[in-house]
């Protein structure tokens, strides 16, 4: 189970003004160890996101072909262009069990699932209301 988060998807480290905090769920082959930053900004012309963590995933050891959990650190960010979101969408991932908002920006998706409906809706909500009022 995750560490350092609440079940709202709030992260325990001090986030940047106006950031939203998202969640990061263990999922059927990976499991969420540290949470440190999970968040993505709003600005005016670009969007920016940023994870810092640890989560294991379930992969298969080329020597034994047996499927083993492996440690993976994660330090990952990336910035769009507001004028190149292209989609907002949500849906019921039936594999994880949970509800998967997404963005789009031509060939670039990133997704993020959410055990409650209801969290989902509100960061679609957001998202919808920023892709249409560029």
């Amino acid at each position: 189970m995750i560490k350092d988060t609440e079940s709202s998807g709030s992260n325990s480290v001090k986030l940047p003004a106006g950031a939203i905090s998202l969640p990061i769920e263990d999922l059927l082959k990976r499991r969420v160890t540290e949470l440190k930053e999970c968040y993505l900004l709003l600005h005016e012309k670009h969007l920016e996101y940023k994870i810092v963590g640890r989560y294991e995933t379930l992969q298969e050891n080329k020597d034994t072909g047996v499927e083993e959990w492996l440690e993976t650190k994660a330090n990952y960010r990336w910035t769009r262009m507001r004028k190149d979101l292209t989609d907002v969408d949500m849906y019921f991932d039936n594999d994880e069990k949970m509800w998967a908002v997404n963005v789009e920006f031509g060939t670039f998706n990133q997704s993020w699932l959410h055990k409650k409906g209801e969290d989902a809706k509100k960061l679609y909500d957001t998202l919808q209301e920023y892709l249409i009022t560029r």
